[in-house]
């Protein structure tokens, strides 16, 4: 499984990632219609930029990884150097620093204490602020803070946090933290957490928490 962030480094320097739609060394292989049956001839590798400890807000713990089964010698020290300032220039613009009333598009990271009204498309791969209305693109992950209005798009994993009304879209995983209402959607695994109302036909699955 690709993590973010995932990424194609080419033997002349460029840096290809694209967060706002996929994470995927495949998808990217793809898009870019390259060839993928000779590696040892290749101008291109795949690479990964992550937090050490899963702190997606500490720039200075992202640490380089080759995902690849051998290094190429083009891929040297200087050109490691240059592809991490790289992409942790990237991964610096992704973090909301102040409040928004719409986000549209893009890759985001959102922390504690940051109050967006809405989330029309893009990505948000870490959202622990709050965040008024959901409408479409994709969350990874809800780990804290509030969400108010889930009405479309799709929430991969909530692990805590409240949110407070579901109305549409699909949430893949519940794993923790409060959802006060589900109106409508999709609701495909629930883990833990609490959910207080299911107003959906037919009822909640068995072993759900409902109050």
């Amino acid at each position: 499984m690709c993590n973010f962030l995932s990424a194609i480094v080419f033997q002349s320097g460029r840096v290809h990632a694209d967060p706002e739609h996929t994470d995927s060394h495949e998808d990217m292989i793809a898009a870019l219609d390259l060839k993928d049956d000779r590696e040892f001839a290749r101008d291109w590798i795949r690479v990964e930029f992550t937090p050490k400890d899963g702190d997606y807000f500490d720039i200075d713990s992202y640490e380089l990884k080759v995902d690849e089964a051998t290094t190429p010698v083009w891929f040297d020290e200087d050109r490691r150097a240059a592809t991490e300032n790289d992409l942790r220039s990237r991964v610096r613009q992704m973090i909301v620093t102040t409040d928004r009333k719409i986000i549209l598009g893009g890759c985001w990271l959102i922390p504690e204490n940051i109050n967006i009204d809405v989330v029309k498309s893009g990505r948000v791969v870490w959202c622990g602020g709050t965040v008024n209305g959901i409408c479409g693109g994709t969350v990874n992950v809800i780990r804290g803070g509030t969400v108010n209005e889930i009405r479309g798009g799709t929430v991969n994993a909530i692990w805590g946090g409240t949110v407070n009304e579901i109305w549409g879209g699909t949430v893949n995983e519940i794993w923790g933290g409060t959802v006060n209402a589900i109106w409508g959607g999709t609701v495909n695994e629930i883990w833990g957490g609490t959910v207080k109302k299911d107003h959906r036909t037919p009822p909640a699955p068995a072993g759900q928490e409902v109050d």
